[in-house]
């Protein structure tokens, strides 16, 4: 009686050892396939781009699009150094083929620079979101052209963007406010 169990022993540890590797292997496979390839690698690694070159630039907005290892940089900026900063990092990266930079340069109006500082300080005065600007990357941008105002970035709720743009629409002397801002969620997983 003694001696099956001890045959059932090596046989049942040679199954657990095979269940633990498959188990091993198929994780490691999985986790190869959550890695971004090709475009959507280069869309991902131009995100954390443009987030460190505007981090102190909340007057400037640049988005990039990937299609076949080619970037479209467009947007519109404040700082005439911004579009050529980013379009060399962006050209840096592995896959990327070719980048086209379509950012445009805003011309200098002192009338601009003015509705930008009333809408800067509107918005990063108001205790809903002055943490952002301390935390040191601010996540509303404001673009000002011709007096008008175009607000983009994130927020956490609808209730935000909404006030985001009430304080910029009461706060300034504007000609007009276009409110682009996404509304992401608070806890992403």
């Amino acid at each position: 009686m003694n001696s099956q169990p001890n045959r059932l022993y090596p046989r049942l540890s040679l199954l657990v050892a095979l269940v633990l590797l498959l188990t091993l292997f198929t994780g490691v496979a999985q986790a190869q396939k959550l890695e971004p390839t090709g475009d959507a690698k280069i869309e991902k690694q131009l995100s954390n781009i443009l987030t460190v070159h505007l981090r102190d630039e909340p007057f400037d907005w640049v988005e990039a699009t990937v299609a076949d290892g080619k970037v479209l940089l467009t947007g519109r900026v404040a700082e005439s150094v911004t579009p050529g900063r980013i379009a060399r990092a962006a050209a840096r990266l592995d896959g990327v083929t070719a980048v086209y930079n379509n950012v445009e340069i805003l011309p200098v109006s002192l009338f601009d620079d003015d509705v930008r500082r009333q809408a800067a300080i509107a918005i990063y005065s108001h205790p809903m979101f002055s943490h952002r600007l301390l935390a040191g990357s601010p996540s509303i941008h404001l673009v000002v052209a011709a007096g008008r105002v175009q607000i983009e970035g994130t927020v956490t709720s609808e209730a935000e963007a909404r006030l985001a743009e009430s304080l910029v629409r009461s706060g300034t002397q504007n000609f007009g406010v276009e409110n682009n801002l996404v509304v992401t969620s608070r806890h992403r997983g």
